[in-house]
């Protein structure tokens, strides 16, 4: 799929759905993630792995950030 124009510039994605093991919890069963990655370089579990380990490193990220936060109020 091409997305809208942006800025002079237009991007090709594919679209990727994931079936989840278990619901978020908005209990969503499946995901759908855009990458511009070609096929060829990385299929569907490839961009799903992908994903998966910078959600992690976006959830530990913000994880620091709170507890940080709560220390400078403790201080």
């Amino acid at each position: 799929m091409v997305l809208p124009e942006y800025e002079g510039q237009r991007m090709t994605v594919r679209r990727v759905l994931v079936h989840l093991f278990e619901p978020t919890r908005d209990k969503e069963v499946e995901v759908v993630l855009l990458t511009n990655l070609p096929l060829d370089d990385a299929d569907a579990v490839v961009v799903s792995e992908l994903y998966r380990t910078r959600w992690k490193i976006e959830i530990t990220q913000a994880e620091c950030v709170s507890r940080t936060s709560l220390y400078r109020l403790a201080a």
